[in-house]
């Protein structure tokens, strides 16, 4: 599905005659966040559609995964935000894609919705976790735009603290610290395959990525004034209106948000893990699927044939795959300064003997150490427990275990009409 347009099927009636004029519920203090009060009534004339579908905003929550479960999910996200914006929601979605794919259209009309002054974005990580950054006070959706990951390094600890985290610390320039209430909800867009460290070694449980496609950057559709006419219909008072009734319209109460999350982890997600997995964990799953921890000499099978059908096997299939083995330490090590170098882990090649123990140790993946009479270290691991351990930190995905689910394939011409319109 284009990444660039999203779409309802004509079962959700995106606009309606007439406001259905709900409530959002607001304290005292925060009479200001009353979302209700820009409703007003829509005619059928400014919907923005194509036959069976409505069209609502620039998107990229259904792009190269063609998802429409992540759709579903970010909307409803959104939804949850304006229907209860003093409530907190302990994620944050990273939306990559190239300049021009409409990774951030649809903002102004998010922003149209909670009134700009709850919105803000901003490409400067400092703005909003730098000393005296007041980016998120009194913010409901703040967009990291143009997001890197040698401008967040430093604020790793900070990001997740105000995506998780429903008070912070307000240390404006001059002024008294003081605690405030944190509503932020931190969307992220980048052209950068990295833009944020994700801890995988803790076990990430707070991002959710998308990737955007490039079909839009097709010289056809910005000829043709499609953004521009986008843009001013998203921005047009009559549509606004008909987006907010569209969004609390969504069921989001009953919305099990950490089991949906597990659902729509995408594969550009997973390709975002890979970059901050240990090399030593992926080290060990080499290790363990080419059979290479297995030391059995060819001639020690009976015939070619056998020494054949061996290599031939899934190493699940292998007595060894069950039983603890013992590795010398120094060859071990040796094997995995080759294969940093071969596989383009420079850094990870330098440390030393003493190092790489403690970094395999510390994985926690089953790996321990033991010396033995004549003064050698050997390494041991039963495989079996080691490359479980490998899947349950999400180190590694596999088939039958959790893994992201099969791409939706959609004709992506099937759209083109609209840009006629």
């Amino acid at each position: 599905f284009p990444v660039t347009i999203f779409t309802t099927t004509a079962d959700f009636v995106f606009a309606n005659m007439y406001s259905k004029n709900k409530k959002v519920q607001v304290s005292n203090q925060n009479k200001e966040l009353d979302l209700n009060a820009m409703v007003q009534p829509v005619p059928l004339a400014n919907k923005f559609s194509v036959p069976g579908y409505y069209v609502w905003c620039g998107s990229v929550t259904r792009g190269d995964d063609g998802r429409k479960d992540c759709a579903d999910y970010y909307l409803k996200f959104l939804a949850h935000k304006i229907k209860y914006p003093h409530k907190k929601l302990p994620y944050s979605f990273i939306l990559k894609g190239k300049q021009g794919t409409g990774k951030t259209l649809h903002f102004n009309a998010i922003a149209n919705i909670i009134r700009k002054e709850h919105f803000i974005s901003s490409s400067e990580p400092n703005d909003f976790f730098g000393t005296h950054a007041e980016g998120l006070a009194k913010k409901l959706i703040v967009n990291m735009n143009e997001c890197e990951g040698k401008k967040t390094l430093d604020f790793e600890g900070k990001m997740k603290s105000a995506i998780s985290e429903d008070k912070l610390t307000l240390n404006a320039k001059h002024e008294k610290p003081i605690e405030i209430m944190n509503y932020a909800a931190i969307i992220i867009t980048t052209n950068k395959e990295t833009p944020i460290t994700l801890d995988v070694r803790s076990g990430d449980r707070r991002y959710i990525v998308f990737k955007s496609t490039d079909k839009y950057l097709e010289p056809k559709y910005h000829a043709g004034n499609f953004w521009k006419k986008l843009s001013e219909h998203i921005n047009k008072p009559e549509f606004i209106a008909a987006l907010y009734d569209y969004l609390m319209d969504l069921e989001v109460d009953k919305m099990d948000w950490a089991n949906e999350r597990k659902k729509i982890l995408t594969g550009s997600y997973y390709d975002m893990v890979k970059q901050f997995v240990p090399a030593t964990a992926l080290f060990m799953e080499h290790l363990i699927v080419s059979k290479d921890f297995i030391n059995r000499d060819e001639s020690e099978f009976n015939s070619a044939e056998e020494y054949k059908q061996f290599f031939e096997k899934s190493v699940s299939e292998m007595k060894e795959y069950n039983e603890p083995q013992r590795i010398v330490g120094s060859l071990l090590h040796d094997a995995y300064k080759k294969w940093c170098e071969k596989c383009g882990f420079k850094k990870e090649c330098e440390p030393t003997i003493k190092k790489f123990y403690a970094l395999l140790k510390s994985e926690e993946i089953g790996i321990t150490t033991e010396t033995g009479h004549a003064g050698f270290t050997s390494v041991v691991f039963t495989p079996r427990e080691v490359y479980e351990a490998l899947i349950e930190k999400k180190y590694i995905i596999v088939d039958g275990s959790e893994k992201p689910a099969e791409t939706v394939v959609v004709d992506e011409n099937m759209f083109d009409e609209m840009f006629d319109f």
